[in-house]
């Protein structure tokens, strides 16, 4: 855990009252550390950062990674317990406590709240991920972390790539929605474009970093295919369930009835697909710049446009297609 009672220090990472104890936060932080950010820091890199936060003096970098390792564990840990800390455990049930001068939010504040803690949890947990990949050299323990690994093996690297080819408002969540779509179109679509062995190549230059592949820069080649996936992989997630947010696909308007002011109702189905059309179209044609690309620079790996297969030269051989 990155906080203690001697160091309470959760208000140097998040607006929260004076009167929050750490004795309140103690589960739902732990709960946040064994849930979410455990696992993809791995067991040494967690020790070290606990070490950062246990020093008397730290560097730069230590201390950011510090900062939003703690942002990320702290909202975390609300968004996971929302409704725990919410309300009063006894061996009377569950109760709700009402001060004298407060009392408790509306059911849309709380909902807008627990999308908000997801989203800058999950937002610092990335931020810092990108961070250690900066800083590698100096976070050794990084190298080791399971997400460092899944990362590297990774055509598609972070949610702040995506966000420059296509705006997701910077969030981690859809990010993760999008990476689904992405992996499949990765296996299923991206060999036959480049052929088997054009993509077994570029997959290990990407996980062992080399440099290029015949004349195309690996980086180069990749960030096309990045391009090509992402569109794709939006176009895919919006045929399957109209949506490109962590909601669903939602058109908002104002509405004087409801509590903030906001109506919602769901995309009807041929703007959906107005959408997913749109962003085929674009996946389309990064998809023929992809093929421009590698024809002329990985010619000899290539394995030539699918639409070519049959312009052969027949001269001489007496063979047709039927």
């Amino acid at each position: 855990m990155l906080f203690s009672k001697l160091k309470w220090t959760i208000a140097d990472v998040m607006p929260v009252s004076a009167g929050l104890t750490f004795d309140k936060m103690k589960t739902s932080l732990n709960d946040a550390d064994d849930i979410y950010i455990r696992p993809l820091l791995g067991k040494a890199l967690m020790t070290d950062i606990e070490g950062f936060f246990e020093a008397e003096s730290k560097t730069e970098e230590q201390a950011e990674v510090l900062r939003l390792a703690q942002s990320a564990e702290a909202y975390l840990a609300f968004y996971h317990n929302f409704h725990e800390l919410s309300v009063r455990i006894t061996d009377q049930g569950f109760q709700r406590q009402d001060t004298e001068n407060f009392s408790g939010a509306y059911k849309y504040q709380e909902r807008e709240l627990r999308n908000s803690f997801a989203e800058k949890g999950f937002l610092a947990l990335d931020n810092l991920m990108n961070l250690l990949d900066e800083n590698a050299e100096t976070f050794t323990s990084w190298t080791s972390a399971p997400a460092y690994r899944k990362r590297k093996n990774s055509i598609v690297k972070s949610t702040q790539e995506v966000n420059d080819i296509y705006d997701i408002d910077n969030s981690y969540i859809i990010f993760l929605r999008l990476l689904r779509e992405v992996n499949e179109i990765e296996m299923t679509t991206l060999p036959y474009i480049l052929g088997v062995k054009l993509y077994d190549k570029f997959k290990e230059a990407v996980v062992n970093d080399t440099e290029t592949i015949e004349n195309a820069e690996v980086e180069e080649l990749r960030r096309r295919v990045v391009k090509y996936l992402v569109y794709e992989g939006l176009a895919q997630m919006v045929r399957r369930s109209g949506s490109i947010t962590s909601k669903g696909l939602y058109f908002e308007s104002v509405d004087k009835t409801s509590d903030n002011g906001e109506k919602a109702s769901p995309a009807e189905r041929g703007r959906a697909h107005d959408l997913a059309r749109n962003l085929s179209m674009s996946a389309q044609a990064f998809k023929n710049l992809l093929i421009d690309y590698v024809s002329v620079n990985v010619p000899e790996d290539f394995g030539g446009r699918p639409s070519q297969t049959f312009n052969r030269d027949n001269d001489g051989k007496h063979m047709f297609f039927a």
